[in-house]
């Protein structure tokens, strides 16, 4: 008597009997589960139930979940999604044909490709993503348990060198779901459901949204649950949330809202750049004393240079405030002050930390992004205008992509609220991933370099003469 023997399950397994007999029922239930009508609403709640089951487990909320068509749409939504034109993708040789075709499109775009080496049984070299590692890409792309030969890459070992370096990594469990546990170590995920809205006035929304994901993150924050709190909501919001949750510095009355300012020879720290629109001269020198502390810890520069916005460089310049301020500054300990800088001179980036107001802070921001907008897109326009433009872009293509780069704002982040008890960080409301990424970063290394007790210990310093 002959026996069949189907071995062929990875890719196409025979389907369980109670599976069958659900996708039947689903099958006949053909309304639109985005239209409002009875039958449509059934449908809903069938596809939600679904979900609430693959989130049970899998260890995460339902809204994490996203259904696709299959395994091999979800791997091209993933690296393509992730990774920008241009970007840089890291897989091994023996990914399913879905992995390695998606990053191959991202090298054929102009973007790079690095492929692991992998040992005799199909194991990633731990070395050889060390090395790939070394030169940030943006992301890096594994298979759980591969579909042909079968061999287990050990993912949270590798998943901690990636984490290591700040790498985001995709995996591929196709395969692994069901029969190996998925790891989701180190994240803890809490539903809210409560949205604060740009609309909403930020104080009052603070005090009646409690289970809003700015309110419930920043009582994380207080206590002790997290290290840092990082979001891309309500900036008005964020800011009354770290003066009222987490609490500011011991000498420091309100926040100010920092940022890393692309310029011609270096990026600059500008604050504040809009939380607080109008200020005293001590609440500038606190500025200082906290912009000095973030660029050496965080940028890592030796004895940052200080300079205050002002409508001259001359002493006599500016508002009263703006003068006091800038005597107030020639005597604050602790900062390397060189003066004032007019707004014509702060995009050279010769100084490492502008001191301005809220207002002016705000104004200096927007119109450099909007004069960088501007003179890439005329750039733009000038090599597309005819034969000889194009062939020009060609000859400096890596120029002008070094130029985009130098100019991105997300490849800092997001901006610090300097002066809350712990790190705060306000990502742009239309960041993508690698700006989300990148804030995570920045709060990682706000925490790894005791930024907030730094701020604090020079705080003391600057009020320690008027306590005597």
């Amino acid at each position: 008597m002959n026996h069949e023997i189907y071995a062929d399950h990875a890719a196409t397994a025979p389907i369980e009997p109670l599976a069958l007999e659900a996708m039947y029922t689903a099958y006949q239930e053909y309304a639109n589960p985005a239209a409002l009508y009875r039958s449509a609403l059934h449908t809903k709640q069938t596809v939600e139930k679904a979900r609430l089951t693959v989130a049970e487990n899998l260890g995460c909320t339902p809204d994490h979940i996203f259904f696709t068509s299959g395994g091999s749409e979800s791997n091209t939504w993933a690296i393509r999604g992730t990774v920008p034109q241009g970007g840089h993708v890291v897989t091994t040789p023996i990914e399913h044909h879905s992995v390695l075709n998606a990053c191959a499109s991202i090298r054929d775009d102009g973007g790079r490709m690095t492929t692991l080496e992998v040992d005799g049984f199909g194991r990633v070299v731990p070395e050889s993503l060390t090395r790939a590692l070394a030169a940030h890409p943006n992301l890096v792309s594994l298979q759980y348990a591969n579909n042909e030969v079968g061999v287990v890459q050990n993912i949270p070992a590798l998943a901690a060198l990636c984490r290591e370096a700040d790498v985001l990594l995709h995996v591929d469990a196709v395969q692994a779901a069901g029969h190996l546990a998925i790891p989701l170590d180190g994240i803890e995920l809490v539903n809210c459901t409560e949205t604060i809205e740009m609309c909403d006035e930020p104080a009052r929304a603070i005090r009646s949204k409690k289970d809003s994901s700015i309110v419930v993150g920043l009582n994380l924050l207080k206590e002790g649950r997290g290290d840092a709190f990082v979001s891309a909501g309500s900036t008005g919001a964020l800011h009354v949330g770290a003066s009222l949750i987490v609490r500011t510095l011991k000498g420091v009355k309100r926040p100010a809202l920092a940022t890393m300012v692309p310029a011609k020879k270096q990026a600059y720290l500008l604050l504040d750049c809009g939380a607080n629109v109008e200020c005293r001269p001590e609440m500038l020198a606190a500025f200082a004393v906290m912009g000095s502390c973030y660029v050496n810890r965080v940028e890592g520069r030796t004895s940052p240079s200080v300079a205050l916005a002002n409508n001259g460089a001359e002493e006599s310049k500016g508002t009263p405030m703006l003068r006091e301020a800038h005597q107030l500054l020639k005597t604050t300990p602790g900062i390397r002050f060189v003066g004032n800088i007019e707004p014509r001179d702060v995009p050279n980036g010769e100084v490492d930390v502008v001191v301005c107001d809220g207002f002016t802070g705000n104004v200096i921001l927007k119109l450099t992004e909007g004069v960088a907008k501007m003179l890439l897109g005329m750039l733009k326009e000038m090599f597309l205008r005819n034969l000889g433009g194009k062939v020009a872009y060609l000859l400096l293509k890596s120029g002008v992509s070094d130029l985009k780069h130098q100019m991105d704002s997300e490849e800092y982040g997001g901006a610090p609220f300097l002066g809350a008890r712990q790190p705060v960080i306000k990502a742009h409301g239309s960041s993508k991933a690698k700006g989300i990424k990148n804030a995570i970063r920045q709060a990682k290394i706000c925490v790894e370099n005791d930024l907030c007790g730094t701020m604090q210990k020079a705080l003391d310093d600057l009020n320690a003469p008027a306590a005597e």
